[in-house]
Formats: C-alpha cells, sequence, structure tokens
C-alpha cells in the first residue's frame, strides 16, 4: 500500500461523513460516524508517513467499516421506514448497516500490534486464535445478511438493519467476552498497553451504545420493522 492509497481512502472517509449528515437529517438519527473520527484520523496520518506500518491501514479499515454501516443504515431507513421508495439500491443499505460488526475483528488489531508493528511471538497464538473465532462470527453474520438481502420480502429495524439477521446480537457477545479475556491477559504480561487497553474498551462500548441507541429519538412510528415487497 501507498501514500496514495490512504488518500484515497482518507477521501472516500471524508465523503462518507459528508453523506452522513443529510442522511441523518432526513432520517431523524444522530451523527454516529463521530464515533470512529480519532480512529480515521490516526489512521490516515501513519498510513501517509509510515506506509508499511499495519496499524494505520487497520484503523482505516475500521473507520471505513463504520461509516460505511452508518450510512447504510439511515438509507435503509429512509426507504422502508420513512417512504422514500423511489431510492435505488436500498438493500444494499439494508447489508451495509450491520458492517459495525467488522470491528470486533479490526479493533483488537492496533492494540495487539503497537507499539513495534508487530506481534511478538508469545502472544502470536492468542491473537490467531481470536481472529479465527471473530472471523467465523462476522464472516456467518455477513452470510446471513447477504443470503437475506435478496429474499422476496424483507423487514428492517430502526437501525436499518435485517430484522432476520437476529443471530449478531450473540455473535457480538460471543467474541466480545472472548475479546475481553484475551485483551487482559495480554495486558497483564505487557503493562504498557493497559492504556491502549482502557481506551479501546471505553471505545468499544461507546461504538455498542451508539448503535443500539442511535434511532431512540426517532418518531414512534420508526421503531417499527416494516415489511416491502
Amino acid at each position: 500500500m501507498s501514500p496514495r492509497a490512504a488518500l484515497v481512502l482518507g477521501v472516500v472517509a471524508v465523503l462518507l461523513v459528508a453523506a452522513e449528515v443529510p442522511l441523518d437529517v432526513a432520517s431523524h438519527g444522530i451523527a454516529q460516524g463521530i464515533v470512529v473520527l480519532p480512529f480515521g484520523v490516526v489512521g490516515f496520518v501513519v498510513a501517509r508517513r509510515q506506509s508499511r506500518n499495519p496499524i494505520g491501514w487497520i484503523l482505516l479499515a475500521l473507520t471505513l467499516a463504520f461509516l460505511l454501516s452508518a450510512d447504510g443504515g439511515s438509507y435503509a431507513i429512509l426507504y422502508y421506514h420513512q417512504g422514500h421508495r423511489g431510492l435505488p439500491l436500498a438493500r444494499v443499505g439494508a447489508f451495509l448497516a450491520a458492517w459495525w460488526i467488522w470491528l470486533l475483528l479490526l479493533l483488537p488489531l492496533p492494540i495487539g500490534l503497537f507499539p513495534e508493528a508487530r506481534l511478538s511471538r508469545r502472544w502470536r497464538w492468542v491473537v490467531w486464535a481470536y481472529l479465527a473465532v471473530a472471523a467465523f462470527f462476522v464472516a456467518a453474520n455477513t452470510w446471513t445478511d447477504a443470503t437475506g438481502i435478496v429474499a422476496r420480502h424483507i423487514q428492517v429495524d430502526s437501525q436499518g438493519e435485517l430484522v432476520s439477521a437476529g443471530s449478531g446480537g450473540s455473535a457480538v457477545k460471543a467474541v466480545g467476552a472472548f475479546l475481553y479475556v484475551q485483551s487482559h491477559r495480554l495486558v497483564h504480561r505487557r503493562p504498557h498497553l493497559h492504556l491502549a487497553n482502557s481506551v479501546s474498551h471505553t471505545l468499544a462500548n461507546v461504538v455498542s451504545q451508539v448503535k443500539r441507541r442511535g434511532y431512540a429519538w426517532t418518531k414512534p412510528s420508526l421503531s417499527r420493522a416494516s415489511r416491502m415487497s
């Protein structure tokens, strides 16, 4: 990857943030993308100045995944709940709405790679084990959404996500519990990661709460799932 690629991804992130503003206003939501802006800024700077450092690219990737989720969810709300049936690709928006789950796979990696940008041999197996478990749940959730959006009749919830994809919540809890245990083991042996670990857990909780309550202040009529044929 090159600094030019980082610039392109940075521009895409800015465009997604810019698109979120009118989408949230129209769908009566809140700006969820602000949660990951610090990740995006740090990732862009690192990727531009140290293109061989994977931390920057990982931060950019998780930023883009969450922004796509926020924009896709708002777009699906406009189509399925507010009656803007002239909007194209609404099912794609519903599919992207669940992409925040990719943070489960990407968020712990910068902690494990910090500060040398590589994993120590002692903890390499822990990270690979986590990635295997997280990748399984992310892939399962993504497959459920991908097959769900091609159904003749679909339902979306108040966040724009497919109602049929109900297994995502249990996947989040299972992977989150595994991450909590393994990250605390890592911090115990590497004390300099204590602050990074605390920040990660705090931000992860914020992300979870925002996704859970992001549309809590929408009109009551929007809280009900709608059926689209």
